[in-house]
């Protein structure tokens, strides 16, 4: 997994071990840097410390104390030396041949007492490991390092796990810790099924070794995996004795307990073994006076919880388990979401249904949801797509170690667009091949955002299928959530991808409905466990068989019934000492507990939080206090500098936060377990300490330099929580203006908000240089607008003008203007063109003033083309006329480039719908003129849309051969721009340029990447149409169902549509001819009608004829004739191309 080097310190001249990796892959470097965490968090002088850390070029290390002596192995080989690479780590193509028997003898005490002496000392350090909530998982004797003075020491930690039953709240486990990983003959039959493991994982490679030590052999040594799998999950090791007559009975049932296949039939607690083993070696046992008094100084691991086995979800999880089948025979996605009350369970399921995706071969990835900062004076929601930051993490991990052809696989383009919002992708070997993507609208932007994150997605899939398990979905942010609300309509509802949602009961409605909802989505509600349930957790928590009876009543009746309080109930009795383990290994409540401690413990999980809290040492309190006033995930070194902690009390202080479950570390962050319990933190801080911590926290954030952009927001959090009311405004509009850029719009909105709230709370004027509230409310008004909380922003517009004085002529006009804006989408055109008469009246004259004139010109121009919008969804033809006989004039000779360009686009939607899409000349030469004034502006985006359009309207022209060669040019534009609304568009339209054209095999291949496209920015009408190209291509081909399923599908999906899609012939004519020819005159009368609809494209003037005297005898009762005008019309629609 590494290399170790020997090392010196320049300065100090220290010897010591260095390790780093070999390679960058993914897999070392996560092995390596969870070393570094393990050996951090838990802390005995049998875990081999760690002196210091870093990364270089992109490789971290770390040095560990250079220590000197000799293995396990080569003690039990008698000081001999273990070979070269010692025992190889999974994955491996072969075991390891077995250890060489001894000859057959009765055992030696002499012999055998150095050996057990040791391993009962291995127990103290490992009972450290897995107190600190972690397990070795590749415990084997070259692994146990024995000093010169013959103290044990476990290294190679670069494959521990974290076990959340000994910390706190479950949280998702990363992949690479449910994959078989360790060396074969000492892994636990759990561990080889790549299933969750704890610190009995660790015990069963102990009872390995022991087995060893005793018989010379390993307890298993069937030939390969496959071998080993089976003897360990279906078969009992030999008794020892078998093999070495006169081993007393002690150590055989020791060795065959550790070597259970079943984790809870085996010894639960490391200091159990070592107690056991003394007791063997006698009073007092082997070690020497000073060895003993070594033990006894050592640290004592703290009383730890394990993990509960799932118990109460058979039925739950049984369905969730068809999903995982469906998506690995059928490459079937899904969307399934799991909700329930805080604690209840769910994390704990969706881990579940992530070891045995893993156990089917299928990726797996972690995307958990982490809340923003509710509890600040200002509430912020978290990062844009921070629940995704761990993937594209690992993505990039996987792309710098394979190189540029993995970029291109993984992210091709999609990388820069992806690149905003995670860095770590910036500079991926292979991206420097793609331009950083254009500025697009808002929309267009996020749609681009989405479809890269999808693309992504479907690429992983690509090379297995996929479980994205995202937890806590109530603290999605809003892009993420955006995303999701998308997913079942774009490629990624087509792609092997199952999505594994949990969210919590009481969480905002209007945010999570409409993606839990969704058609394609499954909805899961998880109830209360039983009491029989609440039992069965507790005793896998506390490694018995059986819970007592007096504990089980007290949980039933405390917990409620949730997981999370069941958990918290046993550790809140194991802090007030009501509850604790004998040297026989049971949990018992102690005596006088029934009639003082149980009573006294907390009913509610706020008084037990409180509880907790009111435990810890004066450091441990300080840090806790700090940590919640950073947020709910903090760098451990800024808050030990926030706490004022010096070493070693603050490493001791975070060690005693994690170790009583109360903060969990988790890739180089702190995070409360709870977000309840950094409630109850943050309620009990005094107001005085409140601000002072924030006080102090804003002169740390800005001491380090220059504050990044992704800073901001917490910097004015702690801005405003101190009063310092100026700084926050200035914190919050920078926030607000970064969120804004990488188009997060909810959150830029809401931090606008706050910025506002700090302005009004601030005494006095602001300071020079700071963003006025006026101009903050217009552009918090913008942003409402995009969100279409068009109330809203009608408030902010309206008391900007009410602050605004009437000279301020030129900004009252705009408002006015924007006002009217707010208007559309609800269709209420009266109130829009009512605000624009009230912005012209504003603007009044044209100024004789030079500075002033283009300024207004700009204005008056923007509000004509307002005003010709409106006109035209009214279809006010006379108005629309006259405005652009009135305005004409001045855009032309006052507009700037682009908005001619938008003039010139006015007047071409006003000829298409009078000339219903059979473009005219004057139509084709508007918009070239546009397209050439956009050339003019130099703006990329609009010119791509321009160019498009001018497409369109040449192919309702008929032109073709013009038409194919500027759509095609279009499209391309759009593909490198990333703009995949233009991309849906083009597409759509180039494929029914082909169909014009009679190309059935051009369009069979490009209609269903036009559907693609379409799904993913989710326009249905392009989708339909999609649908009844496909369907034409079928009925050419004489697959008239298929053709009739098609097209009927088209029509259903325009149906519903606000607006009518003008070019239903696409399906219209294949289900005429198909009504004709079976002879359902009635179905294609009613087909030849909506062909006529003054809201479709007009007909050439032959075919309209036909289809309208084919209704008319129809109407006349004369069948025949209207028959015969039917085939004329469907022999006209195929020589024009429509049919």
């Amino acid at each position: 997994m590494g290399q170790v080097f020997r090392g010196q310190h320049r300065e100090s001249g220290q010897l010591v071990a260095l390790k780093t990796v070999r390679a960058p892959s993914a897999l070392h470097l996560s092995s390596l840097r969870r070393e570094v965490r393990a050996l951090g968090q838990a802390r005995h002088p049998g875990l081999v410390r760690i002196l210091d850390q870093g990364v270089e070029e992109g490789r971290p290390w770390y040095a560990m104390e250079l220590l000197h002596g000799r293995t396990l192995r080569d003690v039990m080989a008698g000081g001999g030396h273990a070979p070269a690479d010692g025992e190889p780590t999974l994955p491996t193509g072969e075991t390891p041949p077995p250890v060489r028997p001894r000859a057959h003898g009765p055992p030696e005490f002499a012999r055998l007492a150095p050996l057990l002496a040791l391993l009962r000392d291995v127990c103290a350090p490992l009972a450290a490991l897995h107190g600190a909530g972690l397990v070795h998982r590749d415990l084997k004797p070259e692994n146990i390092f024995v000093t010169e003075r013959g103290a044990p020491v476990l290294v190679d930690l670069g494959i521990a796990a974290r076990f959340s039953g000994a910390s706190g709240r479950e949280s998702f486990t990363s992949g690479d810790e449910l994959q078989a990983i360790g060396t074969r003959p000492y892994m636990a039959p759990e561990q080889l099924g790549g299933e969750l493991v704890d610190a009995r994982a660790d015990l069963y490679a102990l009872g390995v070794i022991l087995y060893e030590c005793l018989t010379g052999q390993r307890p298993f040594s069937a030939p390969g995996p496959g071998g080993v799998l089976a003897r360990h999950s279906g078969q009992r090791a030999l008794a020892p004795s078998l093999l070495v007559p006169g081993l007393p009975p002690e150590l055989d049932g020791l060795v065959l307990r550790l070597l259970e296949p079943r984790p809870r039939a085996r010894p639960g607690y490391a200091e159990d073994v070592a107690g056991l083993l003394e007791q063997w070696l006698g009073e007092g046992g082997h070690a020497s006076p000073r060895e003993d008094a070594g033990r006894a100084s050592a640290p004592h691991a703290r009383p730890w919880l394990y993990r509960p086995e799932l118990t109460g979800r058979e039925h739950v999880l049984g369905g969730l388990e068809v999903a995982l089948e469906q998506l690995q025979h059928e490459g079937r996605g899904g969307r399934i979401y799991l909700g329930g009350a805080s604690g209840v369970g769910k994390t704990r399921l969706v881990m579940e249904l992530a070891r045995r995706a893993m156990g089917r071969g299928l990726t797996v990835v972690s995307c958990p949801c982490r809340p923003g900062d509710a509890l600040s004076p200002s509430p912020l929601s978290p990062a844009p797509l921070q629940p995704f930051r761990p993937l594209l993490l690992a993505l990039a991990d996987r792309c710098r170690a394979g190189g540029a052809a993995v970029t291109e696989t993984l992210l091709g383009p999609a990388g820069r667009v992806l690149a905003a919002h995670e860095p770590a992708l910036g500079a991926l070997p292979g991206l420097e091949r793609y331009p950083e993507p254009p500025p697009l609208d808002a929309t267009s932007t996020r749609l681009r955002l989405f479809d890269a994150l999808g693309s992504t997605l479907v690429a992983l899939a690509a090379q297995a299928p996929l479980v994205l398990v995202m937890d806590d979905l109530q603290w999605a942010d809003e892009l993420s959530l955006g995303f999701l609300r998308g997913a079942g309509l774009g490629p990624l509802a087509e792609a092997p991808v199952l999505l594994l949602g949990t969210y919590r009961n009481g969480a905002p409605g209007g945010r999570l409905s409409s993606i839990i909802e969704a058609a394609g989505s499954t909805h899961v509600e998880l109830d209360r466990l039983d009491d029989g349930s609440v039992r069965a957790m507790a005793a896998s928590m506390l490694a018995l068989p059986e819970v007592p009876a007096d504990i089980g009543g007290f949980l039933t009746s405390a917990a409620e019934g949730n997981p999370f309080f069941v958990a918290e109930c046993l550790r809140a009795a194991i802090d007030r000492g009501a509850l604790a383990r004998e040297r026989d290994g049971r949990w018992r409540f102690l005596p006088g507990a029934p009639g003082d401690a149980r009573p006294s413990l907390p009913r509610s999980l706020s008084e037990l939080l409180s509880g907790r809290m009111d435990a810890l040492d004066a450091p441990a309190r300080e840090a806790l206090e700090a940590a919640a006033v950073l947020g709910h995930a903090c760098e451990a070194e800024l808050l030990i500098r926030l706490a004022g902690l010096e070493e070693p009390v603050a490493s001791d202080a975070l060690r005693s936060l994690c170790l009583r479950a109360l903060l969990e570390e988790e890739e180089g962050q702190l995070h409360f377990i709870h977000e309840r319990l950094r409630e109850t933190v943050t309620t009990s801080l005094p107001p005085s300490r409140r601000e002072a911590l924030h006080r102090r926290a804003a002169l740390l954030l800005e001491g380090e330099g220059p504050v990044h952009d992704g800073l901001h927001a917490a910097l004015a959090v702690h801005h405003a929580g101190a009063g310092a009311h100026d700084r926050a405004h200035a914190s919050f509009v920078r926030a607000a203006e970064h969120a804004r850029r990488t188009y997060a719009h909810e959150q830029a909105a809401a931090l606008y908000e706050a910025a506002l709230r700090e302005a009004e709370a601030h005494p006095g004027p602001l300071p020079t240089g700071t963003r006025a509230p006026r101009a903050l409310r217009e552009h918090l008004g913008e942003l409402l607008g995009v969100l279409g909380r068009q109330e809203e922003a009608r408030t902010a517009y309206g008391q900007v003008l009410r602050e605004l004085p009437a000279t301020e002529a030129l900004a009252r006009a705009r408002l006015h203007r924007k006002l009217g804006k707010t208007w559309e989408p609800h269709h209420r055109h009266e109130e829009a063109l009512a605000a624009f008469d009230r912005a012209e009246h504003c603007l009044g004259e044209a100024p004789q003033a030079p500075e002033e004139t283009a300024a207004w010109w700009q204005e008056w121009v923007q509000l004509q083309i307002e005003r010709i919008s409106t006109y035209y969804w009214t279809a006010n033809t006379p108005a629309l006329e006259a405005l652009v006989q009135r305005a004409g004039p001045g855009v032309r000779a006052r507009g700037t480039p682009l908005q001619r360009a938008r003039f010139f686009q006015s007047l071409v939607q006003r000829d298409l719908r009078a000339e219903r899409y059979a473009a005219s000349p004057e139509t084709v030469e508007n918009a070239r003129r546009s397209v050439l004034a956009l050339e003019e502006s130099g703006e990329r985006v609009e010119l791509a849309t321009a160019r498009f359009t001018l497409g369109a309207v040449l192919l309702w022209h008929g032109a073709l051969d013009e038409a194919e060669t500027v759509m095609r040019a279009a499209l391309d534009e759009a593909e490198r721009l990333a703009h995949v609304p233009l991309q849906a568009r083009c597409a759509s339209y180039l494929t029914q340029l082909h169909r014009q054209r009679g190309r059935t095999g051009t369009v069979q291949r490009l209609a269903p990447k036009a559907a693609k496209v379409a799904r993913a920015c989710q326009m249905a009408d392009y989708v339909a149409a999609a649908e009844a190209n496909l369907g034409w291509v079928a009925w050419r081909e004489g697959r008239h169902t298929e053709a009739e399923t098609l097209c009927q599908a088209a029509l259903a999906r325009w149906a519903p549509l606000s607006l009518v899609f003008p070019f239903q012939w696409m399906a219209r004519w294949p289900l005429l001819a198909l009504a004709h020819a079976r002879g359902d005159s009635n179905a294609a009368v009613d087909h030849a009608r909506a062909l006529l609809e003054p809201q479709q494209q007009r007909l050439p003037p032959t075919t309209r004829a036909r289809l309208e005297e084919a209704v008319a005898r129809h109407d006349q009762a004369h069948p025949a004739a209207s028959v015969a005008r039917l085939a004329e019309a469907l022999e006209l629609a195929r020589g024009q191309g429509q049919l």
